[in-house]
């Protein structure tokens, strides 16, 4: 298994509930380019386009009547992790499907990103096993992935490795996952989480 370590980098380090300098305004004194570079990529990963079509219509009186024939769920507007060109995945560390609703989901959001999970957080029950990335689950390959609270098992590392820019945030600097990270955050997913989805929001 091929890992990069002259590729990682530490863009934050948190210990103990201490401050995280949000990426927009990063300063790394030891490696003042990289924070540029990575706001930059952020930018650039972070553009959506919308497109509306407002429609005039004229109802003569008496007013229309209406009833309801059916029901029918719009489509998800989300790719499918196989054709995703971003993603975010939760690992066991989110704890629970609500924590994975309140930050893998929101943070997904905040980049037009496709939700993922590792097995074991879809063995635990806190997302559905179409999200569950890895060689028992489904092998990805997008420009970025963001992996949350993922420890880096093999399985795992197999079904996302080839993704372009790998984003890793865990407690545990030790963690495998930083061996093949491009950039590595070591800290708590529920801190880290929301203020990377703020810095993003903040970018549109």
């Amino acid at each position: 298994m091929e890992s990069r370590p002259q590729s990682r980098r530490w863009l934050s380090r948190i210990v103990g509930g201490g401050a995280f300098v949000a990426l927009g305004a990063l300063a790394v004194n030891s490696v003042p380019s990289l924070a540029v570079a990575w706001v930059v990529v952020v930018l650039l990963l972070t553009v959506y386009l919308f497109a509306f079509e407002i429609v005039a219509v004229d109802v003569a009186a008496p007013a229309l009547a209406a009833k309801v024939v059916g029901r029918e769920e719009a489509a998800s507007a989300l790719a499918d992790l196989t054709e995703a060109d971003r993603i975010v995945s939760g690992g066991r560390s989110v704890k629970s499907a609500e924590s994975y609703d309140s930050v893998i989901r929101p943070l997904a959001a905040s980049i037009g990103a496709t939700p993922g999970a590792s097995r074991a957080a879809v063995d635990a029950g806190y997302a559905p096993h179409s999200h569950q990335v890895g060689q028992t689950g489904k092998v990805v390959n997008p420009s970025l992935y963001v992996a949350m609270g993922i420890s880096g098992a093999i399985q795992h590392l197999a079904g996302m490795r080839t993704s372009r820019v790998i984003v890793a945030v865990n407690t545990d600097a030790e963690a495998a996952i930083f061996q093949h990270a491009t950039y590595g955050i070591v800290g708590d997913l529920f801190t880290v989480g929301p203020l990377l989805k703020s810095e993003f929001e903040a970018l549109d």
